[in-house]
Parts: C-alpha cells; structure tokens; sequence
C-alpha cells in the first residue's frame, strides 16, 4: 500500500442553496470591465480598472499594516526638516516611497504661504506631527479627439503621484518647559494611548513630534508617533515602540550632560521607562555594589550575559508593562552586562559555581551540571561589599573593564531562564549572602556551544508548573467579564510569578460562588499593586478566626461563625483600591449566595 498522501477529487456533495446569489456581498469598488472583441472602449471603462487595481493593491497594503517599512528617518537644522529616502504603508493601504532625500525649509515663509493658499505666513506656537502623506498632480497635455473639426480642446495628460510632508496640530499644550522634560512627557502619553486620536489622514504616517514656538522650529523628536508597520498594537509592540524612543531621549540626555557623565537617576529625567533598555554604565559600580540611575527601594541586581542572547533576553522582557516612575511600586530590575562569547568564557569562569555535592544523594534526570546563578545586588546607598567569593571583586573588576561604552541594558525582572548560568556576586547590606539551593533542571537542553549549562530560577519553574493558564482551568471566568479580566491579567501580568502564586492563595481562601467577581478582583488588585496585600490581610483575618474558634472551644463556648469573604471584601475595598462598581457586584453575589 502507498505510504503518500494523495487526493482524488470527487465533486461537490452539498447541494445547491436556493437564493444564495441573493444572500451574496458585492462591492461596487471592486467592479471589473468586461472586455469582449467589438465593444468601444471609453474613458469610463478603463478608469473602472484603475480603481479596481487599486483598491485591490490598498487591500495588500492595509493587510500588512500601517507604519514605517525602511528609511523615512526626520532630521532637524537650521530650521529645515530633511526626510530621507524610504518606504512606508498608510493606513488606507497605500504604499508611500521617497526616492530621494525631501528637505522642507521652514524659513522660507514664501514658499510656506504658497503651498497653503496664502496662509501660514508665521508658524504657529505649538507641537505638532510631520507625517508624510500621499500626494498626486495633474502633468502634460494631451489633446481630445474633437467631435466637431471646429472644436479643439486639451485635457492633462497622466496623473504623477508623489508624497507631501506636512504639520498635524496634536492636541497637547506646548508649555514653557524644556526639550528633554517634553518629550519624557510625551513618551508617556504616547505608551498610554493617549496620542492614537490626532486625527491622522488615513493615507499619512507619522515621522515624528515637531515643536514650533517664537515663530520658528525648536526641536524635532523622529521616535514619537513612528512605528514599523502593524494593524493594531499587541502585547509589546507599544513597549518596543517606548523603548525607542526612551533610547533616543537617553542619547540625547547624555550628551546634553557632557562634560558630566552618566551617573544620574533615572527620575531627573524620565516619568516612564519601557520594561528593556539602555541604562549608562557610569550610574552601576558591581565592584562596590552601588547604582544610583533606579529608585533606591528598587531591587536591582547584575549579572553578564552572551551578546548574541541579549536581544532575546529584551524581546521576551517587552511584553511586560512599563515602569512608572511616579508609583511607589517595588520592581525587580537586572542590569545585564553583554560580553561577546570570547570573553565571556574568559572573564565568567570565576563567578561559576556548581552545586553542593550531597554524599549518597540520588543524581537528577538529565545528568547536567547546573551552576547557580546568584544575582549581584545592587544600592542606592551600600555598606560596604561583602563578596560571597574571595576571587569575585577581582573577576567583576576585570570584567566591569571589559565593557566598551555604554553597552549595558536592563530588563525589569530576573530572566525567566538565566542565560549566563554564571553566578554573581551578591552584595547584602552587611551581611553574608545565604547559599541557594539547587534548583530542578529543565527539561530544555543547552543551545550548541555554550561553555556553560541552562538553569531555570524558581519564578520560572514557578510559571512553567502553575501559571495563570493552568489556574483558568481550574477557577474558569463564568461570563465574558471574567474572561475579558482573564485576558488582561494574563497579558499584563502573565510572567509576575510572586503574583501568580497569591492568586493561588486567594483563591484557596475564596469560595467558588465568587467566581463572578474573582477575576475582576485579581486584576484591579494587580493594577493597584495590593493584590499580595489582599492575601496578606485575608490570611490574617482567617488566622485570628482559627485562633478564636479554638479559644472558645477551649473556653466551652460554640465557636463564632466565621466572617463572609463578601464582607471582608467590602470592609477592605478602599484600601485595597477596588472601584466602587466592583464592591457593589461582591455585595450583589453575597446576597444572592
């Protein structure tokens, strides 16, 4: 017997439906001319075609997405705005190209009035978006074939399409600030959301954030508004796009601070860092256990990593929410020092540490050594260092002289899986750091070449074994508002193991006729950032109630009966921060219970 698939066409086996044609969807947009041998030709058949290969081919383009393909980088001097050459989609479909470089001379008032019919003498105080938008002009002149010998007309002869810049009011005030502090301002309004409704031309992109006041262009930032082409934002697209411009904002900080170095806080100049990025390596001292860029009550950590691994390592840290620097919140940040594999063989070989061997212990499946990898910690104000290692300040030293520039990145928390398996030095306010204990292996063997072993920490074993996938399948969200909160929570707290495991604890201590509200709940405690206090506080009450129940048994009473989780909820809803419809729905689900 043959072992290839095949298939052997057998016609259609559903019958005909009646009336079909009638129940069918036709555009008029999409109408083709029929062409047959003797039928006349007139300008109207053949315009029909060009608007059917157009439609069609804005169809591919809005498929793609809108945004910026290549090129198409915005400059600003002397007042002229030069654009160079590149390809980008509309939203409407169209593909704009610029073929050369496009310099707009924002001094040249003359030229300004014409091509806005008279006005525009003075530029007007505010910010604004150039975007770059389709364009097209009649051209030539063909003459028409007259019906009488005594009439002679002409029309144009092709249509040339091309592209424009042009300036798009935004609707934010330009305030009496500096360059710097607007932008970081902007580069939070941006991530929120809240410049998506300029009103765009659909057939325009963005290239960027001009500001125009004293009747002349002050700076231009080419980060904000731009995107690479995409339909709508997805999980870390809005991030990727803030770390672009958080990158751009720091270059240009740095130098503005020459001749001072890097070693400022992060607040001086930001309101809002993407969750990966760039920090100066002049704010972290490994050797002395000290950064000042991140908030002090922060928990910063160091450790080197492959160069080739460090793109990776940031694209996986972007689908994470942003850091705002305005919230008390604790993060857990790590600043990764990228080395190429040369030297990381070399100048790591001293950090690595094996696991304890444990006389007459049983050895894991897979048999693979797999070194522990113990952060560096770092402060805002250290004691002085104490190394776990004698030889560890040495190797930091001459590893922290290896780095070129400002090379270092940061992603918000402890990689999921720890790409170096190289263990830093831990630098504790005092006091010797504690040995770690051996964590499982994975079940994923190292990549090919690696001079060291893969280790997974206990948040992603922790998020491998009981994440909030599993736990949806367990406490499933009974209406399409739990499931909508479900899908939040999970895209934006999906790799936040701490809150993963006191969701697992709330709803041990929360009865399942609240599953109406439980998801909910999880989430607007997520974004208040008390949902651990929830825990805590709903851990406490049932404690003290297993206290008072045992004293009164002891005592020779009946127990109390023990609060509802209804009435605890709603005793700690304006600490927790839960909005007042929420507290009304658990009101409503008690009574009904």
């Amino acid at each position: 017997m043959s072992t290839i698939p095949g298939f052997a066409p057998i016609g259609n086996l559903a019958p005909p439906i009646p009336g079909l044609p009638d129940q069918a969807d036709f555009n008029p947009l999409l109408t083709r001319t029929h062409y047959f041998d003797g039928r006349l030709l007139t300008a109207a058949d053949l315009t029909r075609e060009q608007l059917y290969l157009d439609q069609r081919l804005r169809e591919v383009g809005a498929a793609l997405g809108s945004g910026v393909v290549r090129g198409l980088r915005a400059r600003l001097a002397g007042g002229r705005v030069t654009i160079e050459p590149g390809l980008a989609i509309t939203a409407a479909g169209r593909v704009l190209e610029l073929r050369a470089p496009l310099t707009v001379d924002l001094n040249n008032r003359a030229k300004l009035a014409g091509l806005n019919d008279g006005r525009f003498a003075h530029l007007p105080h505010g910010l604004f978006a150039l975007i770059l938008g389709y364009a097209e002009r009649p051209s030539g002149v063909a003459e028409v074939f007259p019906r009488d010998l005594n009439e002679r007309t002409a029309q144009h002869d092709v249509d040339e399409e091309g592209v424009q810049a042009a300036l798009l009011p935004l609707p934010v005030p330009l305030p009496a600030a500096g360059e710097l502090a607007l932008r970081a301002g902007l580069m939070r309004l941006a991530n929120e959301g809240t410049l998506d409704g300029i009103g765009l031309p659909e057939d325009a992109v963005a290239l960027g954030v001009l500001a125009i006041s004293g009747d002349a262009a002050r700076w231009l930032d080419p980060t904000l508004l731009r995107h690479p082409p995409r339909t709508l934002p997805v999980n870390g697209e809005r991030q990727a796009d803030l770390k672009t411009q958080y990158e751009a904002l720091l270059g240009d900080v740095l130098a503005a601070r020459l001749p001072l170095d890097g070693d400022f806080a992060a607040g001086d100049y930001f309101r809002v860092l993407p969750p990966a990025g760039l920090v100066p390596r002049a704010a972290f001292d490994p050797v002395a256990g000290r950064q000042r860029f991140f908030p002090a009550h922060y928990q910063v950590s160091i450790a080197p990593i492959r160069l080739a691994d460090l793109d990776l390592v940031q694209q996986e840290s972007l689908r994470l929410p942003p850091i705002d620097l305005a919230r008390d919140e604790p993060v857990e940040v790590i600043v990764l020092v990228p080395l190429a594999d040369l030297a990381f063989g070399q100048l790591t070989a001293p950090l690595v540490r094996g696991p304890d061997a444990t006389p007459g212990a049983v050895p894991k499946s897979p048999p693979l050594r797999l070194p522990h990898l113990d952060p560096l910690s770092l402060r805002l104000y250290p004691l002085p260092p104490v190394h776990a290692q004698t030889s560890d300040r040495d190797a930091w030293q001459a590893l922290w002289e290896a780095v070129t520039g400002d090379t270092l990145a940061f992603v918000r928390r402890p990689t999921r899986v720890a790409e170096t398996g190289v263990s830093a030095i831990r630098i504790a306010v005092g006091a010797p750091s504690e040995p770690a204990e051996e964590e499982a292996p994975g079940t994923a063997l190292p990549p090919p070449g690696d001079l060291v072993e893969l280790v997974l920490d206990e948040d992603a074993l922790l998020l491998r074994r009981l994440g909030l996938a599993r736990l949806a399948e367990l406490r499933a969200p009974p209406d399409d508002v739990g499931r909508a909160a479900l899908a939040e929570l999970r895209a934006d707290f999906g790799g936040e193991a701490g809150l993963v495991l006191a969701s697992v604890e709330l709803m041990a201590l929360i009865e399942r006729r609240f599953d109406p509200v439980l998801w909910p709940t999880l989430l607007a405690t997520a974004r208040a950032g008390t949902l651990t206090s929830l825990r805590d506080r709903l851990v406490e009450r049932r404690a003290a109630e297993t206290e008072d129940a045992a004293q009164a048994v002891a005592d020779g009473q009946s127990p109390p009966a023990p609060a509802a989780t209804d009435a605890l909820i709603d005793e700690l809803a304006a600490a927790l921060g839960l909005p007042d419809t929420l507290r009304l729905r658990w009101r409503e689900v008690g009574a009904a219970a």
